[in-house]
């Protein structure tokens, strides 16, 4: 009797570590965040239903269709018996639901012209930029559904230009500063690659000016300046206006040009009314000398 007690015990001993230590690999990958709607009620069909979006399902998973006798249980009420689902939260709750297909590597959508945007986040640098804090549908309000409804711009460049305006909805007195600056002209100017502000501050890894370093800056100009160094990025002025105090050579360079340009037309209007005076003056000789 009490070697069965004490086979037993092992029995289950052996069972419980064996659960303890391969449980997490039975049960297999753990289930992402769900989607949840701007209402805040979950979107399972996204990934599980006819309806499912094969691109939101992440690499690796399988996201089998409800059996049948669950037709007549509503979409946003799963979690009501499958709580255990939304217990993985990898990332804060304001941008968890974005980060469950988001935070994928190598995730791009396809726009109209067939140019490919990536559209994966790095999760960790978002969280540790200035905007880390923000949800992502402060700058992304027209993609609070799920599944997304498609992007407005034709093409890449289209795209960021669009971006761009967002970040002025919040920026407005950068943005002031950025109209008078080198790549701010170029694009009022109409030049179509003319750098916006996701160019040079990036998407989501924003930094506040102080904390990038010269190598930082360089890899982000190359983008556009092939072959762009620390030294040429060290040239970028940003959206502040050359002063006695800040890259001072470009202030006399600026005001010299103004000078010299005034100059120039000041001596050009006086030689042409000159030009003009002694005309009229041969005019009116040689009439006279014609009544003469």
């Amino acid at each position: 009797m009490v070697r069965r007690l004490l086979l037993t015990i092992g029995i289950v001993a052996v069972a419980v570590l064996a659960a303890t230590l391969l449980g997490p690999s039975l049960r297999g990958v753990a289930h992402p965040l769900v989607p949840q709607g701007p209402d805040g009620t979950y979107q399972c069909s996204t990934c599980h239903g006819p309806g499912a979006v094969p691109s939101a399902i992440p690499a690796g998973m399988v996201a089998p269709a409800p059996p049948a006798d669950h037709a007549a249980y509503a979409a946003d009420t799963c979690v009501s018996c499958h709580a255990t689902v939304v217990a993985q939260d990898p990332t804060t709750p304001s941008y968890s639901r974005c980060a469950t297909c988001h935070a994928q590597k190598g995730k791009v959508t396809t726009l109209p012209d067939g140019e490919t945007l990536q559209v994966s986040v790095d999760v960790d640098a978002f969280r540790s930029s200035v905007h880390g804090d923000l949800s992502c549908t402060v700058c992304h309000p027209k993609q609070a559904t799920i599944p997304h409804a498609p992007l407005s711009a034709a093409d890449l460049r289209a795209f960021k230009q669009d971006m761009g305006n967002v970040c002025q909805s919040c920026h407005a007195e950068a943005t002031a500063s950025y109209e008078q600056s080198f790549h701010g002209m170029a694009a009022r100017l109409g030049v179509s690659r003319a750098a916006t502000c996701t160019d040079c501050h990036t998407a989501h890894a924003v930094k506040a000016p102080a904390q990038w370093t010269l190598e930082e800056r360089a890899t982000q100009c190359a983008t556009c300046h092939t072959g762009a160094t620390a030294s040429f990025a060290s040239g970028w002025m940003g959206h502040t206006e050359p002063s006695l105090g800040w890259f001072p050579m470009v202030f006399f360079a600026g005001k010299f040009f103004v000078a010299l340009t005034a100059l120039t037309l000041g001596v050009g209007i006086v030689h042409v009314e000159l030009d003009l005076l002694r005309w009229s003056t041969n005019k009116i000789r040689g009439r006279k000398e014609e009544n003469e």
